[in-house]
């Protein structure tokens, strides 16, 4: 159910996504591979005395391992978990692996089949109930999602494939083809008689080993411990497949379920829950403070933290000498700072919780004061200790983002915030800034809702004001009436729709507020990121007195700053356009340009600074580099023109 936690009040209240933009954008990468996610029945079949089938599921996702899985309905994330055994869940929801609701239409007190998670084939026909053969896993409701409701639930299913109305003694030789077939030994083929006749007594049948229901969360979402032993020698067949599915209401990425750490083997008990494994819980915070991205030309290194803290959790029983190093890459990949390797004792989770890591210290100095131009600087930290069962969850990434826009958010939502106004609202989120820049437009992050909020023509305007003692104080700035988007554009990172201002505005370094004021009755419902705590620097008002946030997160508002070059984005290069690209970028003394049209007779260039003056301009020549070795560090924008069409790209210059 979707409802849970929507109360309707004249305030702020929280409520779910409706679909998920991660898959969404996934799939947009991919979809014209359509081999990526093929599983055909007959595919490969893992054997457990040479494969280990461990899935804990650190890797980046958003899709399951093929290795072990055959689907993908399910979301492979880090941010939804709260308190893990290791990076990284498998989370099931009411949305299907394209990010959208598997029915739009369906009432949000429904619950039906939503995600399914399928093992592949697993050879259990060389063992048999005295292996003391066990299936285990954890699971964990809601996190910091939406809590299933008691008559949603997840299921665990076995699969069987049952010779209905077969002699027993051919079920015997059926299952021994089968198994030859399965592992590359075939003595028949798939045309043979047997075999064909054999199939049409076949019925495949999924068999309720394990449920839980959802209903009250504990307040710690802590983890429920799954044992399943596998005892019926129905199952002991070169064939064996496991499948979770949960039931939700499938019209929105609501009634969350989440699993760690699956894990199928012969020879466990049921005390059988140690594994000699030190891992990363979760991803690095930002190497700046308070933001998680601010614009380049805003960095000062006052903004750097003295130390980056990195939470981690030794699952074995004893405690681990563990080796930590940490890194930073700037925005073309290279190590710019590598640290010493350090090493600590890390006692068991049991005995002693979580472990801290302090990566420290930090320079203030490490990225410098005057960045050259927008890019990614990227913190990286390894642990290493021996044995250790998984290395995957022993390396944790954050890409820290110097662009154009402010944000306290990481870029994912795990939820959304909507004002419940029955006339209008405002919402506004703090920020800072210490350096005099021009205010260009909001990046805004709507989450589309029961109700599609682009048919509201004039839903909202932006506003800007400035502070007053800590809450929003006058308005010093009132856009025209806009309609909410839900498309991606250029610049734009995720689904955040950049709004400009139709007049920028200019602010000197001071604290202010950006938002909007809601014109209509219907919910304008705003993408919140629960990974990160913002709640002190957001604020409502529906009734003429602004109030803080009742709810953590950091509402996905963001102030873009910068030129217009900048801030409205470069058009990209299409078919009907001249074909051209810059290189090396970033650049030093020399640029090089390489050009794909026609002719290149009638064609020039045009070479400007981010404030729109031109600083080069020139007839285009085959094989001849353009010397900008008198350009000062910082980004430019090169405009190639020939008789119908003009092209701009971007390029960094460099010392």
């Amino acid at each position: 159910m979707l409802l849970s936690g929507f109360v309707y009040s004249q305030g702020l209240v929280e409520v779910p996504l409706h679909g998920n933009t991660v898959l969404i954008d996934k799939w947009n990468d991919i979809k014209n591979n359509k081999a990526y996610f093929s599983a055909p029945f007959m595919g490969t079949t893992l054997d457990l005395d040479s494969t280990k089938f461990y899935d804990d599921f650190s890797y980046p996702g958003p899709f399951p391992d093929t290795t072990f899985w055959l689907n993908c309905n399910v979301f492979v994330n880090r941010d939804y978990p709260v308190a893990p055994r290791t990076i990284g869940v498998a989370t099931f929801d009411g949305i299907n692996k394209y990010g959208y609701p598997y029915d739009f239409l369906v009432g949000q007190t429904s619950t039906e089949i939503a995600d399914t998670l399928t093992s592949k084939r697993i050879k259990l026909s060389n063992y048999s109930p005295a292996d003391s053969v066990y299936l285990s896993f954890y699971c964990q409701p809601q996190g910091l999602g939406n809590a299933p409701e008691p008559y949603d639930s997840l299921v665990l299913e076995f699969r069987e494939m049952r010779l209905d109305s077969f002699p027993d003694t051919l079920s015997h030789v059926f299952y021994t083809v089968l198994d030859t077939v399965i592992n590359g030994v075939s003595i028949y083929t798939t045309q043979d008689s047997f075999i064909v006749q054999t199939l049409h007594f076949l019925k495949e049948v999924w068999r309720d080993v394990w449920a839980k229901k959802g209903g009250t969360v504990p307040s710690d979402s802590s983890w429920t411990r799954v044992m399943v032993p596998i005892t019926d020698t129905a199952f002991f067949k070169p064939d064996f497949q496991f499948r979770f599915k949960n039931y939700a209401t499938i019209s929105g990425n609501g009634d969350q379920w989440s699993i760690d750490e699956v894990y199928i083997a012969k020879s466990r008990t049921w005390q059988d829950t140690l594994r000699e494994d030190v891992a990363f819980v979760y991803d690095p915070p930002s190497m700046i403070k308070p933001y998680s991205a601010m614009p380049w030309r805003h960095y000062q290194p006052t903004f750097m933290r003295d130390t980056v803290d990195v939470l981690l959790r030794n699952n074995f029983n004893q405690g681990k000498n563990v080796n930590f190093q940490f890194k930073v890459m700037d925005y073309n990949n290279s190590p710019i700072f590598t640290s010493l390797i350090t090493s600590d004792n890390v006692f068991p989770y049991v005995t002693n919780g979580y472990y801290t890591y302090h990566a420290y210290p930090l320079p203030v100095s490490l990225i410098p004061s005057t960045l050259p131009g927008p890019g990614d600087y990227t913190f990286e930290c390894d642990l290493n200790t021996a044995p250790d069962e998984n290395i995957l969850n022993d390396v944790v990434r954050k890409a820290q983002n110097f662009s154009t826009y402010f944000a306290y958010d990481d870029g994912t939502a795990e939820s959304a915030f909507a004002m419940n106004a029955t006339l209008i609202g405002e919402l506004a989120v703090r920020f800072t800034t210490t350096v005099p820049d021009t205010l260009q437009a909001l990046d805004i992050y709507f989450n589309p809702l029961w109700h599609d909020a682009s048919l509201y023509t004039d839903a909202f305007n932006i506003k800007v004001w400035n502070d007053n003692a800590g809450h929003p104080g006058a308005e010093i700035y009132s856009d025209n009436a806009m309609t909410p988007s839900y498309n991606q554009i250029d610049f734009a990172p995720d689904h955040f729709r950049r709004y400009h201002l139709s007049s920028p505005k200019f602010m000197g370094p001071s604290t202010f507020y950006v938002g909007f004021l809601q014109n209509t009755s219907q919910e304008l419902s705003v993408g919140v990121d629960k990974r990160t705590n913002s709640q002190d620097k957001i604020y409502y008002n529906t009734t003429g007195t602004w109030y803080n946030s009742p709810y953590p997160g950091s509402l996905m508002i963001r102030p873009v700053f910068g030129s217009a070059y900048e801030t409205s984005g470069v058009h990209s290069p299409s078919s009907k356009d001249v074909s051209f690209s810059v290189y090396p970028n970033p650049a030093n003394d020399k640029l090089f340009m390489s050009y794909a049209g026609n002719s290149a007779d009638k064609v020039f260039y045009t070479i400007s600074d981010v404030y729109g003056r031109t600083v080069l301009e020139k007839k285009f020549m085959n094989d001849e580099y353009i010397d900008i070795s008198g350009l000062t560090e910082g980004i430019y924008f090169i405009t190639i023109k020939d008789e119908k069409t003009s092209t701009t790209n971007k390029f960094i210059k460099i010392n």
